[in-house]
């Protein structure tokens, strides 16, 4: 058992450095990290640029507010911040120089302070009462419904109030660059396209140089084999995945205050004030970056049964991009059919958009989030798609 396990390993081995630990796709692998991040960098700068000429100004100000929320603080912002917005309301608001102003503006002064502080600091203080209400909300429709008979609604509010109960924020931080990384999706892209470009010829390649009769009589050259090429794929995508999102996470960290959101909530972004998920904002990036490689990993099989079934590389690697392609296209189209969904793993490469509302299904009288019954389809879909591809290319050995 042990010497099949060994030999098998070498094998998977083999055919990984065959198909990927070659210099074109080492070379291209590199290339397309540099290209993300120049672009989350350039994406980065450009959220923080507006702001660069008060950077000093910036940091005075995230000194005092920064950190868990105080009447104190909100009423030393709001004191400085209500005057203005007051002007800006009855158009008094000038856009003159002002050697007292803090960014030598009243006009900036607004933007600067409504933008960068007024507008997160209301939300976090205020999203205890928000969440209570919705909370309150989804306990009274829960009521209802089950005075009505209808059990599916009563239980989807009975979760809903449960899950918004007790939510707090209670503290303050500069949000840009996790907004950033959680609304980030070109790494991922770039992730799907290496993995298209290297297994777009895993299988067709062998029909090609006609080696397919060759490899039939050889001692490991039939089931054995293709299980092999399969998991040094799958192998793969999973390295090319941790790459791209290890690269995203140690950028941002490097260049900006990422470190002070990881404790957070996610809920503490307005964007996910509505997420079906409690966990903490580090939490969430390591289950974004799961959700996300299931995703590539059901693009890589579709490229795999594509390959399996084409007669050259380039008709393989058309088909495959086509059939991305149409996947993008197709996620308007299927927001009301779970069913399209669960077929298109593009659905699962933006976790911000679908982590983003909480709404359930009633499955055999439980409310099950929308999202886990997406993923349990998605896996089942995988699962199909694995058993397709190795039942395609033997049943190709077999006519070679």
């Amino acid at each position: 058992m042990k010497k099949n396990a060994r030999s098998f390993a070498r094998l998977v081995f083999f055919e990984a450095r065959k198909s990927y630990l070659n210099r074109w796709i080492l070379l291209f692998l590199v290339l397309l990290l540099v290209v993300n991040g120049a672009r989350l960098y350039s994406d980065y700068r450009d959220t923080v640029k507006r702001w660069d000429p008060y950077t000093e100004v910036y940091e005075e100000q995230y000194a005092l507010y920064s950190g868990p929320i105080t009447e104190k603080k909100m009423s030393e912002l709001d004191a400085v911040y209500l005057p203005l917005e007051a002007k800006l309301r009855t158009m008094t608001l000038s856009r003159e120089y002002d050697p007292n102003a803090y960014t030598y503006s009243e006009a900036i002064d607004e933007l600067f302070f409504s933008t960068l502080f007024y507008q997160e600091m209301q939300y976090c203080a205020g999203y205890a009462e928000q969440s209570e209400r919705v909370s309150a909300l989804a306990s009274d429709a829960a009521d209802f419904s089950g005075n009505i008979g209808n059990s599916a609604a009563e239980r989807e509010n009975q979760k809903l109030s449960a899950l918004f109960s007790g939510r707090t924020v209670s503290d303050f931080v500069d949000t840009r660059p996790m907004l950033l990384l959680v609304n980030y999706r070109f790494s991922t892209m770039l992730a799907v396209f290496l993995c298209l470009f290297g297994l777009c010829g895993v299988f067709v390649i062998e029909r090609e140089s006609d080696m397919v009769m060759l490899l039939k009589t050889s001692r490991r050259g039939g089931a054995e084999t293709n299980a092999a090429k399969f998991t040094a794929a799958l192998g793969f995508c999973l390295v090319v995945c941790l790459l791209f999102f290890l690269e995203d996470f140690l950028l941002l960290l490097s260049v900006s205050r990422l470190f002070e959101n990881l404790h957070r909530p996610i809920y503490a972004l307005e964007q996910m004030k509505y997420s079906p998920l409690s966990i903490s904002c580090g939490s969430y990036l390591l289950f974004s970056a799961g959700i996300r490689t299931v995703g590539v990993l059901g693009c890589g099989c579709w490229f795999l049964l594509i390959s399996s079934l084409c007669k050259n590389t380039y008709l393989s690697f058309v088909f495959g991009g086509c059939l991305t392609l149409l996947g993008s296209l197709a996620e308007p189209l299927s927001r009301s059919h779970l069913l399209l969904k669960w077929i298109n793993p593009i659905e699962l490469l933006d976790t911000a958009k679908l982590y983003s509302q909480s709404r359930y299904l009633s499955f055999f009288g439980l409310a099950l989030s929308r999202q886990t019954a997406l993923l349990l389809g998605s896996l089942l879909f995988l699962l199909l798609l694995c058993t397709g591809i190795l039942f395609a290319v033997q049943s190709n050995r077999r006519r070679g």
